[in-house]
């Protein structure tokens, strides 16, 4: 059973993301993973790591409880 982070996350993701017109290729540059790495987070298929997720969010310039809640 997925948590309820778990299920937030990539609808955050995206949602951030869209906000500030970037794409997944773009996003996955910035944090320095391939596009369909990032691609399998935004669609829930793939856990980040905490590691990851504080690259994410430093790149989108949030905090982590905008990704996670």
């Amino acid at each position: 059973m997925k948590s309820r982070a778990s299920k937030a996350i990539p609808y955050n993701l995206r949602k951030i993301r869209d906000k500030r017109n970037l794409t997944q290729k773009q996003m996955a540059n910035l944090i320095k993973i391939t596009e369909s790495a990032y691609a399998k987070i935004e669609r829930g298929e793939r856990v980040p790591s905490i590691h990851t997720l504080e690259k994410i969010s430093d790149a989108l310039g949030v905090k982590l409880d905008d990704i996670a809640s």
